[in-house]
């Protein structure tokens, strides 16, 4: 959001002033209670949703779901990697593959949430009983890395960006980016290059209150995509190694949708939820 706010400034888009607030709590869904009990049908207060949105709503963590506000815009994706030690005897994806359809706990997988939902949903599509991998919860991608390049996991699942440092070093192989998009920057092929459909990313996306009027639908959905045209946008979204995906209508309501069953497919084959 406020990457969003400082372009839509610096670039005149936005003549208000959009004044950033953060809410902790809720498990991040205090502002979409917030949204639909508080603004409802109000045209100046617009929100960020997201893959983890979608997860708190499934495993019904909020008592509300993104089919109660208004969606307004696509802004970006970040995909998961799948990186192993540089020195791994899992040199492929190929061969993770493999050793796990053999004995699926012979491989530990380092992954938090959404990054073992990922793993899940392209170990299953490779014939993987992925409710009998063995997936090693840490905080985040630094500890991930941490644990792989220790030895205390074979492989570890996270945002691109989590990792790009260390598979740019050389310290962290980088097996495979899931989804079509290739990494800026990076020599990793993408589990499409290698044969899978599976695809699953992170996404953000702007949203409004429920009722919010036609008016302003419109104009936040302009404003959006000259945004994520801009030139500030792009350099941001190169840093950040972030897929700009500006989609609105009908477009951004199938990714939303097609989110909420990837998740429940995932838990359904992991046989449980992943919040703790």
């Amino acid at each position: 959001m406020r990457t969003v706010a400082e372009v839509a400034k610096t670039g005149s888009i936005v003549d208000a002033p959009l004044t950033v607030q953060n809410r902790p709590g809720g498990l991040t869904t205090t502002w979409e209670k917030t949204m639909i009990t508080q603004h409802k049908g109000d045209d100046d207060q617009i929100s960020v949703a997201s893959l983890s949105t979608v997860l708190l709503d499934v495993e019904e963590r909020s008592e509300y779901t993104l089919d109660d506000v208004t969606l307004l815009g696509g802004l970006v994706q970040e995909n998961f990697a799948i990186v192993a030690a540089g020195d791994s005897q899992y040199q492929d994806l190929d061969a993770v593959m493999a050793a796990l359809k053999k004995d699926p706990k012979s491989v530990k997988v380092a992954s938090q949430l959404e990054d073992t939902l990922a793993f899940a949903l392209l170990a299953e599509e490779a014939g993987v009983d992925a409710s009998k991998v063995t997936f090693v919860s840490y905080e985040g991608g630094g500890e991930q890395a941490t644990g792989v390049m220790n030895s205390d996991v074979d492989i570890a699942v996270a945002g691109v960006s989590e990792f790009v440092g260390l598979m740019q070093s050389g310290d962290l192989k980088g097996l495979a980016v899931i989804g079509k998009d290739a990494a800026p920057g990076l020599d990793v092929p993408t589990t499409a290059d290698l044969g899978y459909e599976t695809e699953f990313a992170n996404w953000r996306a702007l949203i409004g209150p429920p009722d919010m009027p036609a008016y302003a639908v419109d104009y936040w959905e302009d404003a959006i995509g000259k945004i994520t045209s801009s030139d500030s946008w792009k350099k941001v979204a190169e840093r950040n190694n972030w897929t700009t995906t500006y989609r609105t209508g009908d477009e951004l309501q199938t990714l939303v949708d097609d989110t909420y069953k990837q998740i429940t497919a995932a838990e359904d084959d992991l046989g449980r939820t992943i919040i703790p």
